[in-house]
């Protein structure tokens, strides 16, 4: 009974992958219910995708589920009406700071519509995008961690694997209709940068990952 609220989230989150997938898909819309309709409905289902998937993301962190602790650092600090131990706020804190540099960083440079609709006008290379090609998802992924490290939600932080393979299916299918819209300009940027570990080394380290 435990995992019951964990696996309906995380169902619901790996059941919103494919209607990630048909917001993207600008043209196949606009060919089948014409330009200004098909943008309405691809606007739409990227709004209900988007929020979708943030929704359906934490409830995996908040859900009953096993919980672990700290072999150190028991002190107890209140936190938003939580009791959280030391250890885990400091340690948690160490990826949600640049969760939040990233993730908010990343729709800042795109542009809250674009990021709600998945719907980009032009190839972004600057600022964060210039080190990685989707900032918004590696923040979201290092907010997985420090979240659920936060909450010693020990189901959500195994659970993060999997995370990092919807991210990387969505990524992929994202940047092929990205191809298909902006051609050479966002395969010569998709070569150049790495889609989800930015780049922190000298201009010549390469990662595709």
């Amino acid at each position: 009974m435990t995992l019951n609220w964990l696996i309906i989230s995380l169902l619901a989150f790996t059941l919103n992958v494919p209607l990630y997938y048909l917001s993207v898909e600008h043209r196949r819309l606009e060919t089948r219910f014409g330009v200004e309709m098909g943008k309405r409905v691809g606007d739409a289902l990227g709004l209900a995708s988007g929020w979708g998937m943030f929704v359906y993301w934490a409830g995996i962190w908040v859900a009953p589920q096993n919980r672990f602790t700290l072999p150190f650092g028991t002190s107890m600090v209140r936190l938003m009406g939580l009791d959280v131990t030391l250890a885990n706020l400091v340690i948690s804190m160490l990826f949600i700071a640049p969760a939040v540099f990233f993730g908010v960083g990343g729709v800042m440079e795109l542009g809250l519509r674009v990021s709600e609709t998945h719907r980009p006008v032009a190839v972004v290379k600057t600022g964060l995008y210039a080190h990685v090609r989707h900032p918004q998802y590696f923040g979201g992924f290092l907010a997985h961690v420090g979240v659920s490290v936060l909450l010693s939600a020990r189901d959500s932080l195994l659970l993060s694997p999997v995370i990092v393979v919807l991210l990387y299916i969505v990524c992929r299918k994202e940047e092929a209709e990205l191809v298909n819209e902006f051609g050479e300009e966002y395969a010569e940027y998709r070569e150049r940068v790495p889609m989800l570990l930015p780049r922190i080394m000298a201009e010549g380290f390469e990662a595709h990952i």
